[in-house]
């Protein structure tokens, strides 16, 4: 069977869609990638492993540009038109809409996997306009792939007819990869040193794309307001600026974050599991998900969440199980959640304890497993 993926960024491969990659080849598959060449943030790419399939590259619109949307959609259709796949796979509702204007009448069977829809957060002029495009691409699709409940109840109440979900966990997380228990605790004590991270210390981390709808200026503010020179906090930052949407953050702000010595720019890292070994508490207030990874994987490592009442993030947490959800996403209630939690030991403890209880129910394996099946459905 020849199957094609579609992305918007080779990015995209590396964080989820390898190890499917390389479980659809070694069972004898023919796949093929589309995907833009361009990572979605700013900085070097850490990914140095190998692309287990043959790469075309696209250059994937991240605006309403219509024209690039148009020629992006031409070249996908001519390289279908050459491959002539018995499946295509696109993920992302940005890449479905590209993929949507480039779909003709003899193209095989069409799937999209939507990771979180974009249209319910805005609150902006934008808002309309994205929930027609996301609704009329979706319409296009064989069959529509969505991570929570919300999406797919908010795709059905629109017409929406030929969505589901396939794995309660989205594409679930890598255990194996993300577990304590192998973590090399000199490599953890060179880089607490680093930091200047002493025993006792709470670390806070925000891993993602810096912007404003995963809620990294509300982070740094919380911080902010519970930072003072003598305290025993610390903020790890993994990731980046994103090239499209904006921090949130003043010129002020952004400057401060380079001058207060416990906040820590990471950058972009592929050995995350390394930073969340030294880290204390996740604090994740995003309002725009599908159903994010970066929780899943904190969990696992044992690393308690603070998260908002969002799609996706309260499909992960449940409050005072694993995690806490403020009701109230203001910077004044992330600050307090996170200056309690970080002085409640006995509930970090307890948190903490339950993640590592269940690792296996977020295992990636099953995603994969699941999707073959989805797959093969098709051809039976």
């Amino acid at each position: 069977m020849k199957i094609v993926f579609i992305i918007p960024s080779i990015t995209n491969y590396h964080t989820f869609l390898s190890e499917l990659t390389e479980s659809l080849v070694s069972n004898g598959h023919k796949v093929f990638l589309l995907a833009g060449e361009k990572p979605i943030v700013k900085g070097n790419s850490p990914y140095g492993d190998t692309i287990n399939c043959e790469w075309y590259k696209i250059d994937f619109p991240r605006n309403f540009h219509a024209k690039k949307h148009l020629i992006a959609a031409r070249n996908i259709d001519r390289i279908i038109q050459k491959i002539k796949p018995d499946l295509i796979h696109v993920h992302f509702s940005a890449a479905m809409f590209t993929v949507s204007l480039a779909k003709k009448a003899n193209w095989p069977t069409l799937i999209a996997t939507i990771h979180g829809l974009a249209w319910p957060s805005r609150k902006d002029s934008t808002k309309l306009i994205l929930k027609r495009a996301e609704l009329s691409a979706a319409k296009k699709m064989d069959k529509v792939i969505v991570l929570n409940k919300s999406d797919l109840d908010l795709l059905e109440e629109n017409g929406i007819k030929n969505a589901q979900i396939l794995f309660k966990y989205g594409i679930g997380c890598n255990i194996l990869k993300f577990d304590p228990e192998k973590i090399e605790q000199k490599a953890i004590q060179v880089l607490r040193e680093a930091f200047n991270i002493k025993e006792g210390d709470q670390v806070f981390i925000f891993i993602g794309r810096q912007t404003r709808f995963k809620g990294f200026d509300k982070v740094i503010r919380a911080f902010m307001r519970i930072y003072h020179s003598t305290s025993s906090y610390h903020l790890l930052l993994i990731g980046d600026k994103d090239y499209i949407h904006e921090s949130g953050l003043s010129a002020i702000e952004e400057s401060l974050i380079t001058q207060i010595p416990a906040i820590h720019q990471i950058g972009w890292k592929e050995n995350i599991q390394n930073y969340l070994a030294m880290a204390d508490i996740n604090v994740f207030p995003s309002s725009r998900e599908g159903l994010p990874v970066n929780l899943m994987e904190s969990l696992v490592m044992g690393v308690p969440v603070i998260s908002i009442n969002s799609r996706g993030c309260n499909e992960i947490i449940d409050h005072n199980v694993n995690g806490l959800i403020i009701e109230d996403d203001s910077v004044e209630s992330l600050a307090k959640a996170m200056k309690q939690l970080s002085a409640d030991y006995v509930l970090q403890s307890r948190l903490s304890q339950h993640g590592l209880d269940n690792r296996e129910v977020y295992d990636r394996r099953k995603y994969i497993e699941l999707q073959l099946e989805f797959y093969s459905n098709f051809f039976n």
